[in-house]
């Protein structure tokens, strides 16, 4: 793959193609030797697919992507199984109706939020490229980088971010991004594309569906120690990259201890 900004690159042919994206560096967090397992099916992730593959689409292409059944339909039955053979038979994914009828209320809520006063999520998503592929060569390690935005404006240099959550409260999308390193995946994001603005939007799973948008620029500070994250985390990867080797945890014991809220009131 040459580096370069591809807006034709399905999905699939993106993930299984050349390149290293944030996904894989970030495990290295844990160590290098996660890094190289591939991620397991979730049915979480599979909600999280439909969701943003609805955005991406549009209602009426994801209505023509997907199968949705009718309310209360059970698989078991005789019309459950007819209906799923022909899902299959068509390569459609099928998606039961309260999931289409979450997606529909999490997208709308999300496209309602107000951006300023006078433009929303909606404007900015309506005249706007969606899931642009870049790829690049990295200076410093030599390596094939690759980042796929959800939402792209050149114009006001922004990229958005869909994200589904449990909790959209600030404490909740604050302890994500420790746990996630989604900041990590964003200064990657804006160093990649060379773009100023990144804009998450959190919605959660559950009623009333709730959305929020949070933003920062690339010099905010949010984004300088999701930078030192990536760097470190990438430079560990070319190493090991270099050297063939992965490990896991060092080969060495460790004392055990207590985190320090559970010997806090003792001493």
């Amino acid at each position: 793959m040459k580096p370069g900004i591809y807006y034709d690159i399905s999905n699939e042919d993106y993930h299984s193609g050349p390149g290293v994206s944030s996904t894989t560096f970030k495990k290295i967090g844990r160590s290098p030797a996660h890094s190289q397992v591939p991620e397991e099916e979730k049915p979480a992730y599979r909600f999280g697919e439909l969701f943003h593959r609805f955005l991406e689409l549009g209602r009426d292409k994801w209505e023509d992507s997907v199968a949705v059944a009718s309310e209360g339909m059970k698989f078991t039955t005789k019309d459950g199984k007819e209906f799923k053979r022909i899902a299959e038979e068509r390569g459609l994914d099928i998606v039961k109706y309260d999931e289409a009828k979450a997606i529909y209320r999490m997208a709308e809520n999300c496209l309602d939020l107000h951006l300023s006063e006078d433009k929303t999520v909606r404007d900015l998503w309506q005249k706007s490229r969606r899931e642009v592929s870049h790829f690049w060569i990295d200076e410093s390690t030599g390596l094939l980088c690759k980042c796929r935005s959800d939402v792209e404006n050149t114009k006001i240099s922004t990229i958005l971010d869909w994200k589904t959550c449990q909790d959209a409260r600030e404490h909740a999308t604050q302890n994500a991004m420790a746990s996630y390193g989604y900041h990590e995946s964003a200064a990657f994001y804006l160093d990649g594309t060379g773009l100023d603005y990144f804009i998450w939007c959190w919605v959660e799973k559950t009623p009333p569906y709730a959305a929020q948008l949070e933003y920062c620029h690339r010099d905010d500070e949010i984004i300088q120690v999701g930078r030192v994250l990536y760097r470190r985390h990438l430079d560990i990867y070319k190493r090991c990259l270099d050297s063939g080797t992965w490990p896991a945890y060092a080969d060495v014991p460790r004392q055990a201890t207590l985190p320090s809220w559970a010997s806090r009131e003792y001493f």
